[in-house]
């Protein structure tokens, strides 16, 4: 048993519902650190019930395990005691196979199923020590990518993502991996140029004018900066990046808000309206 896991089993028994955070499911893969080349966590801004029941998840996590070389591992949010509880004993937050920090992932895939979770998104990114910001990454930090439903109109968190992947990721969740791969580990830039040559994939080298590109079926979402749907979600991305600065300012950890402040913000920055 790894150290992180005994110091989470140390705080389980205060929270409301602990097997949330076990794993150890029928099905779960653990490969061999030593044969594994690349780490991909597999995040999603939900608690355990309402992630685990999602059959995308599930497909992702069969397909890149198929690989030998690739560990594929699922990340979760915490409910409000546990974020409370990790921030209090200064725990990172960890992957459910393993048990490993966020941070120590090469790759973290967040899917993006509705706005509402886009707050979540950054706490988990806070608790697992990486810096929210993308362009505060360096090349030691994991690469943080996103797709699902939201990934086409992906301004509002724009600031927050290196790469978003439009479509269904099963078609191009190799062809990320292999770029990965292939990257010397130097220029965290040379990396996202290279992703965003990958068709059907949005990096933030590839945004005009402060906005995503207007090309194929993101164009919906940052066409004419006068629309009705473009302003909202320009009044989104605002929104969250002001949430940022506040919570930079709390007691909470760096760059992170409270529970209070982060249930609050979901309904203050009046994202899927």
């Amino acid at each position: 048993m790894s150290s992180l896991r005994q110091a989470y089993a140390t705080i389980l028994p205060l929270v409301s519902q602990p097997a949330r955070y076990t794993g150890g499911e029928r099905g779960t893969v653990v490969k061999d650190p030593a044969q594994v080349c690349l780490r991909f966590a597999l995040a999603f801004p939900e608690v355990y019930e309402i992630a685990q029941s999602h059959l995308g998840l599930q497909i992702l996590y069969d397909l890149l395990n198929g690989r030998d070389e690739i560990q594929a591992e699922r990340a979760y949010a915490p409910w409000i005691d546990m974020e409370a509880l990790l921030r209090q004993h200064g725990f990172p937050l960890a992957s459910l196979d393993t048990c490993t920090p966020l941070s120590e992932f090469d790759i973290i895939g967040f899917s993006l199923q509705y706005e509402l979770t886009y707050t979540n998104i950054l706490m988990m990114l806070d608790l697992g020590v990486i810096p929210l910001l993308s362009r505060e990454r360096e090349a030691r930090h994991p690469l943080i990518i996103a797709g699902g439903p939201c990934a086409f109109h992906p301004e509002p968190i724009a600031d927050f993502i290196d790469a978003f992947l439009l479509g269904d990721g099963e078609e191009a969740i190799f062809d990320i991996c292999d770029v990965y791969l292939a990257w010397d580990k130097k220029d965290r830039q040379t990396l996202l140029r290279a992703l965003s040559r990958i068709r059907r994939a949005l990096g933030r080298r590839r945004r005009r004018g402060g906005r995503m590109p207007t090309r194929g079926p993101a164009a919906r979402s940052s066409g004419d900066p006068t629309s009705s749907s473009t302003w909202r979600f320009n009044c989104q991305r605002r929104s969250l990046l002001r949430y940022t600065e506040r919570a930079s300012s709390t007691n909470c950890g760096p760059k992170s808000p409270s529970c209070s402040q982060r249930r609050r913000a979901s309904s203050s920055i009046g994202l899927g309206r």
